[in-house]
């Protein structure tokens, strides 16, 4: 159950060449479970400024007022944010507001309580498993610096900060937005010895691990989210035969057809512009091939899936990827059938790179003016989709269209990169979400380091990362999504790659 307590702020803001102060004022209300407050922190964050934070020490009561008196520039997006500390010392209750700061504004802010359960898991294809020696941070709502009035060995959380750790993809942070219980997923490595099976110079590996690999790779480095939590991994891999893997150690590349008694593969598939087929197995939630020839293993708890590959040419030149399921009791014959979904699409701007995708699909390509911006999709089962134009400079807009729909019109949205710059050990990003309000998330990548910040919120356009040790800008990805979940857009600084049809 929340328990809510109303602080009341007066905002009295007077300026004067750009400058001016702030009154913060606070009236306690009765305290839950506790006989007194010990302590009444504030701290109000602003791009151009440093972050100016203020703390009383006392005996507080009902009825109690403490009055802040702080100076800070006029503008817009200053973040207050207020902590009320209990009998025990330990914070009790957070409230913030962002505001445009204005003279004689009165603010009421609901006081949240901090107290919730809170961990990191390491995450396996098949279990979440405790990471007791993690070290984690708690870093303030504006990513600008640590929030010291927390103690990570308690079950205490300062709302409106990003809990962060380290873990195989860089530094991981987590925006704390209620109280409720959080567990965050960690993904680590795991090396494993790459034998090859007698006879193969090299192997293309599916499942825990995909790629080429040859005699020259000794060991493979696995992400722990593909690999199964007792250590071992499943790996597939096509030379002169289909071989399986799954130990933890080192590989014990085996021939399918004699780990699995294997059966006859009858299946015949129609479409537009079908390139070829290959059967797969689904185990755990990887795929893998689960073909040699015109024969399949039958293997037990999986289930099946035909890939099917092909090129659409009119109205618009696309590509595909289509994973079609059959089921865990495939018979090894059969056939299937595409049909073509016909969409009309409005709102997509001249020279898009267009991208349909879904769990089972991925379709993309370019259409030409005459194509009067219908696209055909071709489905064996029909599903929800998601449509995104992908534009020259980095921008991509996506919309999410329903299984039933037979048209879509394009939001019109945006993301516009108003500074980034890096000074002084000091990253600076700022941005304005135009023709919407949503929550975004920022990935910043380096060459051998990545910063990932989760649910940036929608009363936050910037983040300034303090102590980077790197001496250049990273490359960075910002994706928004609308309030309603159905829309996203994304702003890239990396240029997306040329498309070249194979369908021509």
């Amino acid at each position: 159950m929340v328990v809510l307590l109303m602080l009341l702020i007066a905002l009295l803001f007077s300026c004067g060449g750009g400058d001016g102060s702030l009154r913060v004022e606070f009236r306690l209300l009765s305290p839950a479970g506790a006989p007194y407050y010990t302590k009444v922190s504030v701290r109000v964050s602003g791009f151009e400024f440093e972050p100016i934070e203020k703390s009383k020490d006392g005996r507080f009561y009902p009825g109690d007022r403490v009055s802040f008196e702080l100076d800070l520039p006029e503008g817009k997006e200053r973040h207050i944010e207020a902590v009320i500390f209990d009998h025990e010392g330990k914070p009790a209750y957070y409230g913030r507001k962002t505001l445009d700061l204005k003279r004689n504004q009165t603010v009421v802010m609901e006081m949240l309580p901090t107290s919730t359960s809170y961990g990191v898991r390491e995450q396996f294809l098949d279990a979440q498993m405790p990471l007791p020696s993690l070290e984690l941070y708690l870093i303030s709502e504006d990513l600008y610096s640590l929030n010291s009035n927390y103690d990570l060995k308690g079950p205490h959380l300062w709302l409106g900060s990003y809990l962060a750790f380290k873990d195989q993809r860089g530094l991981i942070l987590h925006y704390l937005e209620g109280p409720m219980e959080r567990v965050f997923g960690g993904i680590f490595p795991k090396n494993i010895e790459l034998t090859l099976p007698p006879g193969e110079k090299g192997l293309y590996l599916y499942g825990s691990f995909e790629g080429w690999v040859d005699e020259g790779v000794k060991v493979l480095s696995l992400a722990s989210n593909l690999t199964l939590s007792d250590g071992r991994a499943l790996l597939a891999g096509y030379g002169d035969r289909l071989y399986y893997s799954l130990s933890s150690v080192r590989t014990d590349f085996r021939p399918a057809c004699e780990l699995f008694r294997c059966g006859v593969l009858k299946l015949e598939a129609q479409g537009p512009g079908i390139r070829d087929t290959l059967l797969f197995l689904e185990y755990l939630g990887l795929r893998v091939p689960a073909q040699e020839g015109e024969r399949f293993p039958l293997v037990d708890g999986g289930s099946y899936l035909l890939r099917l590959r092909g090129g659409m040419k009119e109205p618009c030149i696309m590509d595909y990827t289509l994973f079609v399921p059959l089921g865990a009791r495939f018979s090894g014959e059969g056939k299937l059938s595409l049909d073509v979904r016909k969409v009309r699409v409005e709102g997509i701007k001249p020279q898009a790179h267009i991208r349909v995708y879904s769990d089972n699909l991925s379709m993309e390509g370019q259409c030409e003016s005459s194509a009067k911006e219908e696209l055909y999709i071709p489905f064996y089962e029909r599903e929800d989709l998601w449509v995104e134009a992908n534009y020259p400079k980095g921008l991509s807009v996506g919309r999410k269209i329903g299984k039933g729909a037979e048209s879509l019109s394009m939001p019109n949205i945006s993301l516009e990169l108003r500074d980034y710059n890096l000074r002084e050990g000091t990253l600076s990003f700022r941005f304005e979400r135009v023709g919407f309000n949503g929550w975004c998330s920022l990935r910043l990548k380096w060459e051998n380091d990545e910063v990932y910040v989760d649910r940036m919120p929608p009363w936050r356009s910037y983040i300034r990362l303090r102590n980077i040790s790197e001496d250049r800008l990273p490359d960075y990805t910002l994706t928004c999504f609308t309030e309603d979940g159905e829309s996203y857009v994304k702003l890239s600084s990396i240029k997306p790659l040329e498309y070249l049809p194979l369908s021509n």
